[in-house]
């Protein structure tokens, strides 16, 4: 999460958005059938990574890049 809110601080303000809607709409609480605020961090990530170009990498693909 961190190396992702260093290549775009973006990631960070929308976490945290999407943080707060999850608790305002009651919808982040695993106890209570809901998926994880960490859950809807990931689908932000991994919805941010669709995009063409895309606005995040997936850093398994820049890893590998670098171990050739």
């Amino acid at each position: 999460m961190k190396t992702y809110a260093q290549i775009d601080p973006r990631v960070s303000e929308l976490g945290y958005m999407i943080k707060h809607l999850v608790k305002l709409c009651q919808i982040g609480d695993v106890r209570t059938g809901t998926l994880s605020s960490y859950a809807y961090i990931l689908m932000l990530i991994h919805f941010l990574q669709q995009f063409r170009p895309s606005v995040l990498p997936v850093l398994q693909q820049v890893r590998d890049t670098f171990d050739q």
